[in-house]
């Protein structure tokens, strides 16, 4: 795919938004190098092997999302119900079948299968309640466990590549270096030198 005009992000932006909102449920599955140590790789084609099986309304295979870390990788491999936010961790291959019949196809909410609070001692059901999570304000990694880390279409739906397609067709590279210079962007390497000084 040859994108040519921010014009043209923009509307290929807008297909695939349209094309995310069809799944008004959907199943992410951490595939971070952690939970794939622990076999998200099975979760998935067990999720794909048992909705094959059964036909499901308003779902389908393709809302099950593969996506990158979401940070919390001890308790992984980790399932999260869309839009209710249900929280899965240590999920099994054996789980998934129980998953499809009580989560997807209804709402209800398996117990055994939630996050435990070590602290409080109780069951948390909703992703954004775990203490881990809640106070995470991410700018950078906004989108992280929410999108395919592999899928270029998922990342532009979400708003992807905005800043690069202003940087290409509205600012002059003095301006570019300016605006990172501005952020306070560091680099990752250990440093933290200035991006912007650099550049």
């Amino acid at each position: 795919m040859r994108i040519t005009s921010a014009q043209h992000l923009e509307e290929l932006r807008q297909l695939y938004q349209l094309s995310e909102s069809k799944h008004k449920k959907k199943v992410i599955v951490c595939c971070g190098t952690g939970c794939l140590a622990n076999g998200a790789a099975k979760l998935v084609e067990a999720f794909h092997d048992n909705l094959k099986q059964r036909e499901i309304r308003d779902f389908s295979v393709e809302a099950v999302k593969e996506t990158g870390c979401h940070g919390f990788c001890e308790q992984g491999p980790l399932v999260v119900i869309e839009p209710q936010g249900t929280f899965y961790t240590k999920v099994k291959p054996k789980d998934i079948p129980e998953i499809i019949a009580k989560s997807i196809e209804g709402d209800e909410i398996i117990t055994d299968r939630l996050y435990t609070d070590p602290v409080a001692n109780q069951k948390v059901e909703r992703y954004g309640d775990v203490k881990f999570f809640k106070h995470q304000h991410r700018l950078a990694l906004r989108n992280l466990g929410k999108i395919a880390a592999h899928s270029l279409t998922e990342a532009l739906a979400a708003g992807g590549y905005k800043a690069l397609a202003k940087a290409l067709t509205k600012m002059t590279p003095d301006e570019v270096i300016q605006e990172v210079d501005k952020a306070n962007l560091r680099g990752r390497g250990g440093g933290g030198f200035p991006a912007g000084r650099k550049w």
